[in-house]
């Protein structure tokens, strides 16, 4: 394979962590994942094998993270599930516009709108895939009650193991 920068040959490598930004979000870290290096200019171009697999673990990670949700975060939990904004806002007894104000961090959520919106997408992804998830069960999610106000990063390795850490200063 060829660089599509310098057409220089690219060579396979493992990334330690990669800021995963394709995810619409700016705290996603993936780890140990692999991409074609180019061997003069060094640029890298990751390959995932399953990105439906990595969308449901960042997910997880969303519902599971102890921080409030921001508004790109309930837009993904939605979207992750193929629920448009129009469906989301009527399960939510809102409005498209109050849900679209909410997406794009126009009004703040509050923890009850957090956790409704967490309980929401769990009860979808059970519904839509026929089975009771115990990790995302309602004592797990609810003992998430002292959201801290910050944002964090998520990281998510190979293994789908899910760690949180401080933000990172751009």
């Amino acid at each position: 394979m060829k660089c599509n920068l310098c057409k220089s040959r690219m060579k396979e490598v493992k990334i330690t962590s990669y800021h995963f930004i394709e995810s619409g979000l700016d705290n996603i870290y993936l780890e140990n994942i692999n991409a074609d290096k180019c061997e003069n200019c060094a640029s890298a171009s990751p390959y995932f094998d399953r990105v439906d697999e990595i969308m449901k673990n960042i997910a997880r990670a969303i519902v599971l993270q102890p921080t409030l949700l921001s508004g790109k975060d309930i837009s993904f939990l939605r979207r992750e599930r193929g629920i448009n904004l129009k469906d989301w806002a009527r399960l939510l007894r809102l409005n498209q516009s109050e849900l679209f104000c909410y997406e794009n961090n126009e009004r703040h959520v509050d923890s009850v709108f957090d956790l409704l919106n967490r309980l929401l997408y769990v009860r979808i992804l059970e519904e839509q895939e026929s089975r009771y998830i115990s990790e995302f069960g309602i004592v797990n999610i609810s003992s998430i009650s002292s959201f801290l106000e910050e944002t964090i990063d998520i990281y998510i390795n190979d293994n789908h193991q899910i760690r949180y850490g401080k933000k990172r200063v751009a």
